[in-house]
């Protein structure tokens, strides 16, 4: 019977696709991106606070003001830019480099070994 190796796409991560040029993103992108990678994972809402400059007060703000920024973040996501998960109501997102380190995690320690918890430490 013949082994086939498993792939980075059956351990979560999505297939990446062969770049032919460079994937060109709009500055909100731009900045969606850098807050992004200086402050994962983080929510939607969040992101829409500080791209807003004030705090979000009424519930109607932060409906509007975060699905105008979750829009933006499944671009991100469908060009393998973030990673995205949606808990509940919360739209959590993270760099893509962080899925691949996460991966090569699970990769490197076995199933069967816990991992300590922090009273343990």
């Amino acid at each position: 019977m013949k082994r086939t190796p498993l792939s980075a796409h059956f351990y979560g991560m999505p297939k990446i696709q062969a770049e032919t040029a460079p994937i060109a993103l709009s500055s909100l992108e731009n900045r969606i991106l850098e807050y992004v990678h200086a402050h994962w994972p983080t929510s939607s809402t969040e992101v829409a606070e500080l791209l807003q400059g004030t705090p979000l007060v009424t519930r109607e703000e932060k409906r509007l003001h975060s699905s105008r920024i979750s829009y933006h973040i499944q671009k991100l996501v469908s060009k393998q830019k973030l990673v995205s998960k949606r808990m509940g109501n919360a739209l959590i997102v993270w760099p893509y480099e962080v899925e691949g380190l996460r991966v090569m995690h699970g990769l490197m320690i076995p199933a069967h070994i816990k991992e300590p918890s922090r009273e343990e430490w």
